[in-house]
């Protein structure tokens, strides 16, 4: 009966803590609509405060508080074996759980920045795509126009026209894709930060950061990681409690008749064999996930590396486009080129711009999170 009580409590109170966190998500998102230019930092400002799951984050803190209060109190009617528990072992285990919703609020505040970031940056960049694209259109519109006055002219047989009219549909069903793509993430953001999902923000324009990124010493990484690591930390912790409880219900195995009588519905012993089991399996966990870091790191950093590589070949890429570009034009000048081939070449620069801000904005986002994977403790 005692059992059910207990449930029943822990259950309204995880649903009142949903509630709460989920009304106070509303009336912020009903009354924050943002407009006109902004920032990152603006934005990351406005998703960190409105996020409901960081909000959530904060009530559960709560109910766990009131949880970790109640288990300091004397109860009426509790035996000695439930007074044990309560004063040794589930102080620990309140605790314990505050520490790891504080952890992961932390991991999820590092996600909610880096997704915005992200978001940010990709936005200007698909923005800048899109009006490149629409150039791209003009010209290719001229380019049909001309085919279409030089079959006229009996100048080009009808057949040519075909691979204009392809070249202008493909470009302007990457417009369209593109459109599509910058609208998702401007809605997804406004949703984040409250606004209406339609709502148009101008963004201050900024260069994608990037900084070459390099470990002197991956090793001493991993042992620093593997040394404050949160998680092992945790599982360590975990291994203490259930020591002590293990040690509490051991002293009552084989306790006095009237104890026993009391608290007939416990059997102590299949306590300590779970106990037991639980003390197996996290020993195995430690070391499954001292293992697990390592490898993420060393995996984590080789992506790094890989992704620092594309951003150098794409560099080199934009670096030939303009070379290219410059060429045509001190070709036009000459007489010796056309204002469409100087417009092509210009093109290609803005495509190959594109490309390597998307590479700076990978590398960019790896390096951020692996940098908050291994310092975060």
């Amino acid at each position: 009966m005692k059992k059910n009580k207990i449930a029943k409590k822990i259950s309204l109170l995880i649903i009142a803590a949903l509630v709460i966190a989920a009304g106070a998500a509303t009336v912020f998102g009903a009354s924050n609509n943002v407009t006109g230019t902004v920032d990152l930092n603006d934005l990351i400002r406005l998703t960190t405060s409105n996020n409901s799951e960081l909000n959530l984050f904060e009530q559960k803190i709560k109910v766990k508080e009131k949880w970790y209060r109640d288990s300091l109190k004397d109860k009426d009617g509790e035996s000695a074996y439930e007074e044990d528990i309560r004063k040794y072992v589930t102080p620990f285990r309140r605790d314990l759980e505050i520490k790891d919703l504080e952890w992961q609020r932390s991991r999820k505040q590092d996600e909610v920045v880096l997704n915005t970031t992200k978001m940010y940056y990709e936005i200007l960049n698909k923005d800048a795509m899109i009006e490149n694209q629409k150039k791209k259109i003009e010209r290719l519109k001229k380019v049909l126009e001309n085919k279409k006055k030089r079959i006229e002219a009996g100048i080009d047989a009808e057949y040519t026209i075909i691979e204009d009219e392809a070249n202008l549909k493909e470009a302007e069903v990457i417009l369209k894709q593109l459109q599509n793509e910058e609208q998702n993430l401007r809605m997804e953001l406004n949703i984040n930060i409250g606004n209406e999902v339609t709502q148009k923000l101008d963004f201050k324009k900024v260069e994608i950061p990037y900084n070459e990124y390099n470990l002197d010493d991956i090793n001493k990484v991993i042992s620093t990681k593997l040394e404050k690591s949160y998680t092992i930390k945790k599982l360590i912790e975990e291994q203490k409690i259930d020591i002590k409880e293990k040690d509490i219900v051991e002293d009552y195995v084989d306790d006095d008749a009237s104890e026993l009588e009391k608290l007939a519905s416990i059997d102590y012993e299949a306590r300590v064999e779970e106990l037991e089991d639980e003390l197996l399996t996290l020993k195995y966990d430690i070391e499954d996930e001292k293992k697990n870091i390592e490898a993420k790191i060393r995996t984590d950093y080789n992506n790094i590396l890989n992704l620092q590589n594309e951003v150098l070949m794409k560099k080199l890429t934009y670096e030939n486009a303009n070379i290219n570009l410059k060429a045509e034009e001190a070709k036009y000048k000459a007489g010796k080129s056309t204002q469409m081939n100087v417009d092509i070449a210009k093109e290609n620069v803005d495509s190959a711009l594109y490309e390597y801000n998307t590479a700076k904005l990978n590398y960019y986002i790896a390096v951020e999170e692996f940098k908050n994977y291994i310092e975060s403790y």
